[in-house]
């Protein structure tokens, strides 16, 4: 018999997805956007999304 790990971070995905989200809070600003509200993107900036969906919509710079 072969021993389990229930630490592993595939075996409690909310629990590490708690963690990322605590340490996204100490480190960075939470904001929240209203519906059709323009959400700044640049390169490098990520967004964490705990609620609700997005919808990305670009153009092409040819």
């Amino acid at each position: 018999m072969q021993p389990t790990s229930t630490s592993a971070p595939t075996s409690r995905p909310f629990l590490t997805w708690q963690l990322i989200i605590d340490w996204a809070e100490e480190h960075y600003r939470s904001r929240a956007f209203s519906k059709d509200e323009r959400i700044p993107a640049r390169p490098g900036l990520l967004y964490l999304v705990q609620k609700g969906s997005i919808r990305l919509v670009g153009n092409a710079h040819i």
